[in-house]
C-alpha cells in the first residue's frame, strides 16, 4: 500500500490490500472491505481532520471509524452495484481505485492481483451523495453534467477555506466490515489511503 497524493496521473489513484486474516476473517461475521471518502476545498482543513481521525484510530476498535463518520465521510459508491463493498475472497487481494479518467487511465475500481487470470471490476467510483463522478474539470458539457463541481451544502464536502475552486482534495480510508449475530455491523481500525488532488 502506498499513500496517494500529488498530481501525476500515473500515481493519482488509491490502492490497498484487503486483510482477510485474524479477527475479521471469521466467515460468520466478515463481510468484506469498503472505502469512505470526503471532498475538501482546503488542504489545511483536510490535514486537520486527518489528524483528528488518526488520534481516534486505535487498534482493535471502531473509534477511528466513528470519528470519521462524525466528520461526514460517506461510503464510496460504484455504478455497477448499490454499495462498494469488496466481498471476501478467502485471501487478501489488491484493490485499485481511479476516481476519474485522465491521460490513458480509466476511472474504475478493480482488483489487481497477479494470481488470478481476470481482475474483477466493481465499476466506476461515484460520489455517494448524488451518484456523480469526480472529474470536476471535465472538458465537455455532457461530462460536466455527470461530474458536477462540489458546492457549499453538499453532504460529502467540507467547504471551509474555499478560495478559487481550482483544486479539490479527496481523502479516503478503507475499513473491514463484519456483522455479529444480531446483524449489527462491526468496523475495523481504518487504513488511511491518502488523498488525491483534482486540479483545473
Amino acid at each position: 500500500m502506498r499513500l496517494a497524493g500529488g498530481t501525476d496521473p500515473y500515481l493519482r489513484y488509491f490502492d490497498f490490500r484487503t486483510v482477510e486474516s485474524g479477527e475479521y476473517n471469521d466467515a460468520a461475521i466478515f463481510q468484506g472491505t469498503t472505502v469512505y471518502y470526503k471532498i475538501y476545498a482546503s488542504d489545511a482543513t483536510m490535514q486537520s481532520e486527518i489528524s483528528s481521525i488518526s488520534t481516534a484510530n486505535t487498534q482493535y476498535s471502531s473509534n477511528g471509524y466513528n470519528r470519521m463518520v462524525q466528520l461526514g465521510y460517506l461510503e464510496l459508491n460504484a455504478d455497477a452495484r448499490n454499495s462498494l463493498l469488496i466481498p471476501r475472497a478467502g485471501s487478501g487481494r489488491q484493490v485499485v481505485i481511479r476516481l476519474f479518467d485522465e491521460a490513458s487511465y480509466t476511472a474504475r475500481v478493480h482488483g489487481n492481483d497477479t494470481d488470478i487470470e481476470v481482475s474483477p471490476v466493481w465499476g466506476r467510483p461515484l460520489r455517494r451523495l448524488n451518484d456523480k463522478g469526480f472529474n470536476f474539470f471535465a472538458d465537455t458539457e455532457a461530462e460536466r453534467e455527470n461530474n458536477p463541481v462540489p458546492v457549499s451544502g453538499d453532504g460529502d464536502v467540507n467547504y471551509t477555506g474555499y478560495s478559487d475552486g481550482k483544486s479539490w482534495y479527496v481523502n479516503a480510508y478503507a475499513v473491514s466490515v463484519g456483522q455479529n449475530d444480531l446483524l449489527v455491523n462491526l468496523y475495523s481500525q481504518l487504513l488511511h489511503l491518502g488523498f488525491i488532488i483534482i486540479s483545473e
